[in-house]
């Protein structure tokens, strides 16, 4: 196999250039179908909910009456603080489960100012759901993906009534405080044609170049008087010219 120095390697490329180049827009056009005709757009909408103090109303044990809390400190404690951050992940199970979702899609089923919830299913709600804590805070960040910019707005809104509903159910407790109401986006996420075409041209042009440098290196032609020298490893001391071997022609 022969080795190939950077010089050889870059009169080989250049050799080549034309391959090289329609290659490349082979890529760059097959980038371009991809990108605006096989991806399909998808958009997100989310809320933020702040995990705080038990908002509900405390009754008293032996009449039943509710308490006069209006006169008791109510700030929120370290207690509070911890524990809200200890049910961050539990409350982030909870709204992927399959309850919400299926009372997150018979709301929505009942809306009828919301459309293309004919062949949504409990699994399409489940599988575009992502729950992410934001760092050292009690709020969490709920998002939901779809093709629908619309659909997407209303899923993540009922999710929203779903889920708080379940913690009431669940803890009896009322901490759910919503700091951001879905909003509908219209920019889509999986979107990007220029980085998509340029991932193309980059991978075209990889497959090109090694192509070209595997067959280099597999050729064993000698074509040069250097490549004699490697070879044999003894200087060249002459070097005998073509002849024209046309009418009236001479050594050259």
């Amino acid at each position: 196999m022969e080795e190939l120095d950077l010089k050889e390697l870059l009169v080989a490329f250049w050799e080549k250039k034309i391959i090289i180049g329609i290659v490349v827009l082979v890529f760059f056009i097959i980038g371009v179908v991809y990108s605006f005709f096989f991806v399909t757009p998808m958009y997100e909408s989310y809320s933020q909910v702040l995990l705080g103090r038990n908002a509900e109303t405390p009754v008293d044990p032996t009449t039943g009456a509710p308490i006069d809390t209006s006169t008791t400190d109510q700030t929120i404690t370290q207690t509070d603080l911890t524990l809200n951050k200890s049910l961050i992940s539990t409350y982030g199970e909870l709204i992927k489960t399959k309850t919400v979702a299926t009372d997150v899609l018979t709301k929505l089923k009942e809306n009828s100012e919301v459309s293309g919830t004919e062949n949504l299913t409990e699994a399409d709600i489940m599988n575009n759901i992502t729950v992410s804590a934001v760092d050292d805070t009690a709020i969490i960040k709920i998002t939901v993906r779809n093709e629908d910019p619309n659909l997407a707005q209303a899923i993540a809104s009922e999710l929203l009534v779903a889920f708080t509903e379940k913690i009431n159910e669940a803890y009896n407790i009322n901490n759910v405080y919503v700091v951001d109401q879905p909003a509908v986006n219209t920019n889509p996420v999986n979107v990007n044609h220029v980085k998509d075409i340029v991932i193309f041209v980059f991978i075209g042009f990889v497959l090109v170049a090694m192509y070209i440098l595997v067959m280099e290196m597999l050729n064993v032609k000698i074509k040069t008087v250097s490549d004699i020298e490697k070879v044999t490893n003894i200087p060249v001391l002459a070097e005998i010219s073509k002849m024209n071997t046309k009418k009236g022609g001479s050594l050259r």
